[in-house]
């Protein structure tokens, strides 16, 4: 439109004798082409963030807004990626060749092997047979020696009578107390506090090797700063999760918080993280899958159901399309006259991946839908027919 204008100046420049209509004639032509070319530069700059500030504000809904089999093959396979390389190659070297050559690796490592030994050995007799893992997983190959120098410099000590009691289950307790005729509710905490109250028992009574230890102050205060290591040995997904991205969301939230965090707000953090990193469905699907993990960990299941539709979205899209009946089991939770909303909306949350540096594409969503309600009814003939589709 600028150089139209431009153009239409140039003609009407003969007929301008005067200089009082040359001005006119500039004003009316070329102010005109000047803000029709500033208006398209803006434009054009407008165009380059569009796609990537409407990619931020749906990846962000899709952070307020997942349990399949591992086996699954789909056509939407894992590529390189910072967070899931460290992992990575930190698993290659531990399983295959050995604990992990890079020293920031090897040093978490350490804390977290010496973090679930001395929880471990909490409340156990010296000498004792350890569990494999240690030596397997961890590379702990002198856990005697650790042990003992635990017990040496006072970390591990003689056991008192509240401190055997609390490796008691609560079903030992109540019947240590039903012994005595006392009352049986309440808490663990209550329950302890109400035997020792009662001055029936003593540390004799539960004790039938004399070479048992447990923490002292010391030891306690070991175990509690160093908590978030327990939760991490324990998590399904922590292939997925790398030692150094793990610990520095610990720190951060210790910081931000004032205290040590819960290993499940820490689990949730790194998984929103690496949901955002991630670059296939492949990744994303293991992420979501990780997240069931935790909200079934934080008992916050009403989130559950659709965390569920948006792996199903996924897994319904691979090469080898399975409906795991883990998931269609929490689908069947949502009622029915809200699924097919609540479908559409996790479907559109997974599918604002593709607009990023994605690889693969969902399936039509009106057929996983149906897929869906065949599920709903009868898991197998869904997944027989999922197969016959797959092998024509």
């Amino acid at each position: 439109i600028g150089i139209i204008f431009a153009l239409m100046f140039l003609i009407m420049l003969p007929y301008n004798e005067e200089t009082a209509e040359y001005v006119i004639t500039t004003i009316i032509f070329l102010i005109p082409s000047f803000l029709f070319f500033w208006f398209g530069i803006w434009a054009s700059k407008k165009e380059k963030t569009y796609k990537p500030n409407i990619e931020a504000t749906n990846i962000k809904h899709f952070e307020k807004s997942t349990k399949r089999s591992l086996d699954n093959h789909t056509n939407l396979n894992s590529s390189s990626n910072p967070f899931f390389s460290i992992e990575t190659k930190r698993s290659t070297e531990t399983t295959a060749s050995g604990p992990p050559s890079d020293p920031e690796d090897l040093k978490l490592l350490n804390e977290l092997s010496k973090t679930q030994l001395l929880h471990w050995c909490d409340g156990k007799s010296y000498p004792v047979d350890y569990p494999s893992y240690f030596s397997y997983d961890y590379f702990i190959n002198d856990a005697d020696s650790i042990h003992k120098n635990w017990i040496d410099s006072g970390i591990l000590g003689p056991p008192t009578l509240e401190s055997l009691l609390k490796h008691k289950k609560v079903v030992e307790l109540k019947g240590i107390l039903r012994e005595k005729n006392l009352k049986v509710s309440g808490n663990k905490p209550d329950l302890i506090k109400r035997i020792l109250d009662s001055n029936e028992y003593s540390l004799n009574d539960f004790i039938e090797d004399g070479n048992i230890y447990t923490l002292t102050d010391s030891g306690e205060t070991i175990i509690k700063d160093n908590k978030p290591w327990l939760y991490y040995h324990t998590l399904k997904n922590k292939s997925i999760i790398p030692l150094k991205l793990y610990k520095q969301q610990w720190e951060n939230l210790q910081e931000s918080w004032g205290f040590v965090p819960d290993g499940r707000d820490i689990n949730w953090r790194c998984l929103q993280l690496l949901k955002i990193q991630v670059k296939s469905y492949g990744e994303l699907s293991l992420v979501l899958s990780a997240m069931i993990d935790n909200l079934v960990d934080s008992k916050r299941e009403d989130l559950i159901p659709d965390f569920a539709l948006q792996v199903i979205s996924i897994d319904l899209s691979g090469a080898y399309p399975f409906l795991a009946p883990y998931l269609i089991e929490r689908v069947k939770q949502i009622p029915k006259d809200q699924l097919q909303e609540r479908f559409y909306k996790a479907y559109d949350f997974v599918k604002v991946y593709e607009r990023g540096n994605i690889n693969g594409y969902l399936a039509d969503k009106d057929k996983i839908f149906q897929y869906i309600l065949l599920g709903l009814k009868d898991i197998d003939a869904c997944n027989k027919k999922l197969e016959k589709i797959n092998s024509l």
